[in-house]
C-alpha cells in the first residue's frame, strides 16, 4: 500500500509540474492568451489585443492636401451660392415699385420744377460742411483760354500699375501742352508706392483731410471723397478735369478741346452703352432723396471716366450742392446692402443688387434736374476718351508684387520639405 501511495503522489506531482510548464509556455506564445482565475474558477483570456503592433496613418500627405483644397473650394462655393441666393431673394421681393403701371412721380415737362425738386433734396447731416465748401469766389463763366485746368485722378494701391499708364499718357500729352498740372490723390497707397510716385510721376501727390468731414468719408470704398475733392479743386483752380487711372484721351487734340470753356458749365458723359440707373443704384438712396425708382426706369447711368467742371453758379446749384448733400450722409451715399461688385448682371435693366455710390447719385440728380439721358433731343458732346485697363510698369523702380512676396514666403517651406525628403531617402537607403 505504501508503494501504491508513493506512486500516486509521484504521478500527481508530475501532472502539477506539467501544468505549470504548459502555462508558462502558453504565456509566452503570442496570440494564445493566458490562464486567469476568478472566484476559484480558471479560464483562458485572449490578450492578443494588448500586444503592441506597428501601425501607419491611413491617409498620405498628398491625400490630406487634396482633401483640404476640396473642402475649402466647396465651402467657398457654398458661401458664394448662399450670398447670391440671399441677394436675389432680397431684391426680387422688393420691386413692387417697379411693377408695370403708372408712376406717381414722373419727371416734369417744366425744367424749373425738376430743378426745384433737386434743390429740395434733404441735407441730413451735411449742413455745416456745405457752409464751408460753398464757393466764396466769383463765377468763372467764360474763362479765357490761357491755361489748361488741372488734370486730377485718385488711386488705390490696387491701381498702382494702371496709374503708371496714365502717367506715361500725360507725359506724351505734355509735348503739345506744356502747362499741364497733374494732381494725384492717395486713396490708400503703401509707403513705397508713394515714394515711387513722388519720384517719377512729375505730379502733385495729395492726401485728403478726412478729419474735416464725417467719419464715413474715410472709407474710400464708398466714394464720398470724389465730390469733396472736386469742390475743393474748383475753389482752388476755378475748373477741374477728373480722370480715372484707366482713362486715356483718344488723340492729342482731344485734350485741346477742353482749353476753352465757352458757354459750358460742365461736360459729363453717360456710359458708352446704355446702363440703367435703377439696375445699379441702391433703393435706399432713392428713398433718402425722396425719389421714386419707377421714374428712372429709362434713365441712364453716367460715366466717371471723364468729368469736366467749371466753378459757376449753375454747377454749384445743379450738381455740386445736391451731390455733396448726399455724399456727406452715409445713409444716402452708401446705405445698407451697398456693394459695387458681385452683381446679378443677368437681371439688367432690373435691379442687380449693386450700387455705384457717387456716380449713382450724380446720375439721379442729373436725370431729375436736367433729364440728362432721357431727352429725345439732346446735345451729346463728342466722346474724347476711352478706357484702358492694361497694367504696365513705367517707373524705373517698382515695389514688391504680391506674387514675389508669396514666393519669398514659400522659400523656407520649400527648403524644409527638401530637407525632410533628403533625410527620408537616407533612412530608406540604410535599410
Amino acid at each position: 500500500m505504501s508503494d501504491l501511495s508513493s506512486l500516486q503522489e509521484s504521478y500527481l506531482a508530475g501532472l502539477r509540474t506539467g501544468q505549470r510548464k504548459g502555462v508558462m509556455d502558453n504565456s509566452i506564445r503570442p496570440g494564445l492568451g493566458s490562464r486567469q482565475s476568478q472566484k476559484g474558477k480558471e479560464y483562458w483570456a485572449d490578450d492578443s489585443k494588448d500586444k503592441l503592433r506597428p501601425s501607419s496613418f491611413p491617409l498620405t500627405t498628398k491625400t490630406m492636401v487634396l482633401s483640404l483644397i476640396f473642402w475649402c473650394v466647396l465651402i467657398y462655393l457654398l458661401y458664394q451660392s448662399f450670398g447670391y441666393a440671399f441677394m436675389a431673394l432680397r431684391i426680387m421681393t422688393d420691386e413692387e415699385d417697379l411693377s408695370e403701371g403708372p408712376c406717381r412721380d414722373q419727371f416734369s415737362v417744366d425744367p424749373q420744377e425738376n430743378l426745384k425738386h433737386v434743390a429740395n433734396y434733404p441735407k441730413g447731416d451735411a449742413g455745416p460742411y456745405l457752409l464751408r465748401l460753398q464757393s466764396a469766389h466769383e463765377s468763372t463763366k467764360n474763362l479765357p483760354a490761357k491755361k489748361l485746368c488741372p488734370l486730377v485722378t485718385a488711386v488705390w494701391s490696387s491701381q498702382f500699375y494702371q496709374v503708371q499708364g496714365l502717367v506715361q499718357h500725360i507725359t506724351d500729352l505734355r509735348t503739345e501742352h506744356l502747362d499741364i498740372t497733374f494732381i494725384v490723390y492717395d486713396l490708400g497707397l503703401y509707403r513705397r508706392e508713394r515714394e515711387i510716385i513722388k519720384k517719377y510721376c512729375n505730379c502733385d501727390l495729395r492726401t485728403i483731410d478726412y478729419s474735416a468731414y464725417p467719419d464715413h468719408v474715410a472709407d474710400t470704398q464708398n466714394y464720398a471723397w470724389r465730390p469733396i475733392i472736386l469742390q475743393e479743386l474748383l475753389e482752388e483752380f476755378g475748373a477741374v478735369i477728373f480722370l480715372e487711372p484707366t482713362t486715356r484721351f483718344k488723340t492729342r487734340n482731344s485734350l485741346g478741346r477742353l482749353l476753352s470753356q465757352g458757354e459750358n458749365d460742365y461736360l459729363i458723359w453717360d456710359t458708352p452703352s446704355f446702363t440703367s440707373v435703377v439696375a445699379y443704384t441702391n433703393k435706399l438712396t432713392f428713398t433718402f432723396l425722396n425719389e421714386s425708382r419707377c421714374a428712372f426706369k429709362e434713365a441712364g447711368l453716367l460715366d466717371s471716366q471723364l468729368l469736366v467742371l467749371y466753378r459757376t453758379n449753375v454747377t454749384w446749384d445743379t450738381i455740386m450742392k445736391p451731390w455733396l448733400k448726399c455724399a456727406l450722409n452715409l445713409e444716402c451715399i452708401a446705405p445698407k446692402w451697398s456693394r459695387i461688385d458681385g452683381c446679378l448682371d443677368i437681371r439688367r435693366p432690373k435691379t442687380t443688387g449693386c450700387h455705384r455710390y457717387d456716380i449713382s447719385v450724380l446720375s439721379i440728380l442729373m436725370n431729375r434736374g436736367l433729364r440728362y439721358t432721357t431727352l429725345e433731343r439732346r446735345h451729346v458732346p463728342p466722346r474724347l476718351v476711352y478706357r484702358e485697363d492694361e497694367e504696365i510698369e513705367v517707373f524705373l523702380e517698382q515695389p514688391w508684387t504680391y506674387l514675389q512676396l508669396c514666393f519669398l514666403a514659400a522659400i523656407p517651406v520649400f527648403c524644409f520639405v527638401l530637407f525632410r525628403t533628403s533625410i527620408l531617402r537616407k533612412s530608406l537607403g540604410m535599410r
